[in-house]
């Protein structure tokens, strides 16, 4: 199989002059662009330049993928807005880093997959995961913890740190958005893994009420005001962010994290196992009742199924065996459950050597252990 990479930039916040657009077409002689976005792909070689830096330029969100199994996401966000300190809580290793490039924080989550190598169809994924951008500047912090609880999960296959403790522990973990969905579905989190997270957890707190917010922003200053008004105008980017923030911060500030302590990895590894065996369990005994009332439906039409079985055979067709096969190993599962399994080796030995000479009906009788 060949080699297969994809690079995609999208931009949220503007959309990018004529001469950006002339810049970034330069980069390579067969990416496309338009004014809020860049892709190219590579069956042959790769990108000569650094997406990261492309992302610093130009863009607000980066998606890469392999067919060797290495994905990456990467987001840009105005420094000024960023609470730094609280996404470098959720940096782990060389997987998910934060870095500053000139007046924006470029946050690179880069994982691997060891076991990768399926081919890829990319295509929409990037604008599906475009929100998770500015949930993070308002502090919503779900994808930075799921990307952490995989990095913790795909070094654990390694060698588990008994001491690793998971950073603070974002509320709604037990109610992704499609956004947050679309993530977990993106590097493949396992979702047990996720519910033992996400128990205990905090639900997300309820925004404010249209009379809270107008009791806030009445307590903004003339000044303020215009302000905000100014910049509107002006169209200035992520100016709501601004007065969002302003609005939470005269309500008392927003909730961003669970109190309480830190969990260790290790007991959310174990709560993953507890959680994945009930759910086996529950699948395995769900299979059996269905499977038991399939039967016990079946049971009192087993004579005109080996009739149907018959009528089948006799038209000497390909399709028809196959059809007739089922129905001999729905009946072979009905003789165990009744315990009627050797009045069924003599139906069926009756039946193989009434036509032993067909050697296609044979094999498949064989093939699924009727013969």
């Amino acid at each position: 199989m060949s080699e297969f990479q994809y690079y995609e930039w999208q931009t949220i916040d503007r959309r990018l002059t004529a001469q950006e657009q002339r810049a970034v077409n330069g980069l390579s002689s067969h990416i496309d662009v338009t004014a809020t976005h860049a892709q190219v792909d590579y069956s042959w070689g790769s990108f000569k330049h650094d997406p990261k830096k492309v992302l610093a330029d130009y863009f607000d969100a980066f998606l890469y993928q392999a067919n060797w199994g290495s994905s990456q996401l990467m987001f840009r966000f105005p420094a000024h807005l960023l609470d730094a300190s609280a996404v470098e809580a959720y940096c782990l290793d060389d997987y998910i880093s934060l870095e500053r490039m000139g007046d924006y924080h470029i946050l690179n989550i880069e994982l691997n997959d060891e076991e990768g190598g399926d081919w890829i169809e990319p295509g929409g994924e990037l604008s599906g995961l475009l929100p998770l951008r500015n949930a993070i500047l308002q502090g919503d912090y779900r994808a930075l913890y799921l990307a952490w609880l995989y990095v913790a999960h795909l070094q654990s296959e390694w060698e588990i740190d008994e001491d690793l403790l998971e950073p603070p522990l974002p509320p709604g973990l037990n109610n992704l958005d499609p956004a947050l969905s679309n993530f977990v579905d993106f590097f493949g989190i396992d979702e047990h893994l996720i519910q033992a997270a996400a128990k205990g957890g905090a639900s997300l707190p309820a925004g404010p009420t249209p009379k809270q917010i107008r009791s806030a922003i009445a307590r903004l200053s003339r000044e303020e005001c215009d302000d905000f008004l100014f910049r509107l105008l002006q169209n200035e980017n992520l100016v709501q962010m601004d007065l969002q923030r302003r609005v939470e911060a005269l309500l008392g500030g927003k909730q961003t994290g669970s109190a309480s302590a830190p969990r260790l990895f290790m007991d959310l590894l174990a709560a993953r196992d507890e959680m994945a065996a009930a759910e086996s369990a529950r699948q395995t005994a769900l299979a059996a009742q269905q499977k038991r009332q399939r039967l016990e439906a079946l049971a009192g039409q087993s004579d005109a199924k080996w009739a149907e079985a018959a009528r089948l055979i006799e038209m000497g067709q390909a399709k028809a065996y196959d059809e007739a096969v089922a129905i001999l190993r729905e009946l072979s599962d009905l003789a165990e459950y009744q315990q009627k399994t050797a009045l069924f080796q003599s139906q069926i030995e009756s039946l193989r050597r009434q036509y032993a000479r067909r050697t296609a009906l044979v094999n498949r009788l064989r093939r699924v252990g009727l013969a």
